[in-house]
């Protein structure tokens, strides 16, 4: 199946695990360190993760499964 996204070639699309360490700046002042992983999988990929995004500050955990994400790889 062919992927069309609009943002790079088809041979650039992989999937994969992003962890990023980020910073959440408080509506009420202050901020926290967090992490964001974005989990991306494609068909016949040798990475098996579910589909999906996580963010974790501290205690607090939020997950969403599913949805969709496409890493492009230039090359």
């Amino acid at each position: 199946m062919p992927i069309a996204d609009g943002i790079g070639a088809v041979s650039e699309a992989s999937a994969g695990v992003l962890t990023m360490a980020i910073r959440i700046f408080r509506a009420i002042g202050g901020f926290s360190e967090a992490t964001l992983t974005v989990n991306c999988h494609l068909p016949g990929a040798t990475v098996d993760v579910d589909e999906g995004i996580e963010l974790s500050v501290g205690a607090f955990n939020a997950k969403q499964n599913g949805g969709v994400t496409l890493f492009h790889v230039q090359k």
